[in-house]
């Protein structure tokens, strides 16, 4: 199995929309750096690349542009192109909603440097070895929705309400990981899956939510050359 992995800082300028809020919101200053982050990755016979960006989503045009550009020059087949939105909710403005515009001019910006991300992970293949584990976190996570004394339903009532009964919904308490070595045993990324929202840090300021913390812890144990890709799981409630 050979693997190479690359980011790129997709940080903005301030002054910008930040999405994911109920009102107009627009960029101050920098709390952590974005990022977008791309590993590639062949079994001898296929080969494909996987995309993360630090971004509240990613819409279905922007991922056909993504996808297009590194096929283009790659022998990467675009339905071997996964792209995936981490879903921060602090992150860069590549949709148009709650008063809060998509900035075009920053869309293609977005695309460009992803798809150097890719070709320089191309460039970094090399033979590893990946393994998988899973484990549990219930403590962070909780559940949004709940069940009211008075018979109904609502959503984020408020810390400690005395009228909550319970929660409506789950959570989801795995932590899915991939981990990749080099051939010499030393780790050198992660992608790594858990489900939370991306909504923990609020305020004006650019920040990759709690992921981009895990990527710090990360660094401090590994280096500063490893990389993580974080997928965010199925977190709508949670």
């Amino acid at each position: 199995m050979k693997c190479g992995l690359a980011k790129v800082n997709i940080t903005p300028t301030l002054g910008v929309p930040i999405p994911g809020q109920l009102y107009e919101r627009r960029a101050t200053g920098i709390k952590d750096e974005l990022f977008a982050k791309a590993m590639v990755i062949d079994d001898g016979k296929d080969m494909a690349a996987f995309i993360t960006i630090d971004a509240l989503t990613v819409e279905r045009d922007i991922v056909l542009a993504i996808r297009e550009m590194i096929s283009s020059k790659t022998e990467i087949p675009q339905g071997a192109i996964m792209v995936s939105a981490t879903h921060t909710h602090t992150g860069p403005p590549v949709i148009t909603v709650y008063g809060n515009e998509r900035d075009e001019n920053y869309v293609k910006y977005l695309i460009r440097n992803i798809c150097d991300a890719a070709l320089v992970a191309l460039k970094r293949m090399q033979s590893v070895e990946i393994g998988a584990g899973i484990g549990h976190e219930a403590s962070i996570a909780f559940n949004r929705r709940f069940l009211m004394d008075d018979g109904t339903y609502r959503t984020n009532p408020g810390i400690k309400n005395s009228s909550i009964v319970r929660p409506i919904g789950p959570i989801d308490p795995e932590v899915i990981v991939l981990r990749i070595d080099d051939e010499d045993g030393m780790p050198i990324g992660a992608l790594i899956n858990y489900t939370c929202h991306l909504d923990v840090v609020g305020g004006d300021k650019f920040s990759a939510d709690y992921p981009g913390e895990l990527r710090k812890v990360l660094k401090r144990l590994y280096g500063d050359d490893f990389i993580t890709l974080f997928f965010t799981g199925t977190c709508g409630n949670i």
